[in-house]
């Protein structure tokens, strides 16, 4: 992750997979703002102006449990936003969560296996 200087960020973007922890809103609450149910837009309030919200964006970006949170240092020019808006965008399947197997619940299982096994002999 590059880590923005002063005079370097030209736009802060959130990307999708936002998991509403509200971290970037508790260590920069000038720059976000997160709603309480669902991520419908960004939720960036406005971009950093001076070096206190410089750091703020900083530590936002490196506590945000996801990585979800980046900067551009220059912005689009008309003919890349007329591009982008040309190409069409496919939307990425959800996040897959692997299956989790606890040891104690693998044991657990086990055990009224056998007690289960017991009963039928």
């Amino acid at each position: 992750m590059a880590v923005p200087k002063p005079g370097d960020v030209r736009e802060i973007r959130v990307k999708d997979g936002c998991i509403i922890c509200k971290t970037c809103e508790f260590l920069a609450p000038t720059l976000f703002v997160v709603p309480e149910n669902e991520l419908s837009s960004t939720p960036l309030k406005k971009q950093p102006e001076g070096g206190d919200e410089l750091e703020s964006l900083k530590e936002a970006m490196r506590m945000c449990p996801v990585h979800v949170i980046s900067f551009r240092r220059d912005l689009p020019t008309p003919r890349r936003r007329a591009a982008a808006a040309e190409t069409p965008r496919e939307q990425p399947p959800p996040p897959r969560r692997p299956a989790r197997k606890t040891p104690w619940a693998v044991a657990a299982i086990a055990g009224v296996l056998d007690r289960l096994a017991h009963l039928r002999d």
